[in-house]
């Protein structure tokens, strides 16, 4: 049987479970996406009602080109945030500095806030994945990301953080106890 200190020191050596974030740092490509995509279906629909111009229309051409163009670039404004669990005191001590919103049922629930702990959890053990390395990003950073992304992908990075820190070990403790259940029976 392994001692205490044992057991400790080998969940130690073991890697931070983390988790992968994919965001676009949309700089208006959507908008522009989504008026070529107009321009593009109003000319194919003019042309599909007028057989004169059902030969190849040199505007339609030009549209898809720059509708492909514009999508080619968009790939390259995919950033993945690694997000990566925290040690237990770190985000007991966030979770202490995040104080309830009353009017936020997830929060009554919890007894904090879980969006603003999120928030001050991301700086803290995350950063962006740069050819498989984590580079971290300053406050600033941190605070011009979250005014370049959509709300969605705000809620991706909060949940992460959420999952890996509360979700997650809750559902493992619960899991453990079941198998350790079932071996003793």
């Amino acid at each position: 049987m392994t001692t205490p200190s044992e057991r400790l020191a080998a969940a130690k050596a073991k890697p931070r479970k983390h988790a992968d974030v994919e965001i676009l740092l949309d700089s208006g490509a959507s908008d522009e996406r989504d008026a070529l995509q107009a321009k593009l279906e109003s000319l194919q629909a003019a042309a599909a009602a007028d057989p004169r111009l059902a030969s190849e229309d040199p505007e339609i051409a030009e549209t898809e080109s720059e509708l492909e163009a514009l999508l080619t670039s968009a790939a390259d404004d995919i950033a993945i945030i690694r997000v990566i669990a925290l040690p237990g005191r770190v985000w007991s001590d966030i979770e202490s500095r995040s104080p309830v919103r009353v009017d936020a049922p997830g929060d009554m629930h919890f007894g904090y806030n879980t969006q603003a702990a999120a928030l001050k959890a991301l700086p803290v053990a995350s950063g962006w994945l740069v050819d498989g390395e984590v580079v971290p990003l300053t406050a600033d950073e941190w605070v011009d990301l979250f005014d370049t992304i959509s709300g969605t992908e705000a809620a991706l990075l909060e949940s992460a953080v959420w999952e890996l820190n509360v979700a997650n070990p809750q559902v493992a403790i619960a899991d453990a106890k079941k198998a350790s259940a079932a071996r003793l029976n």
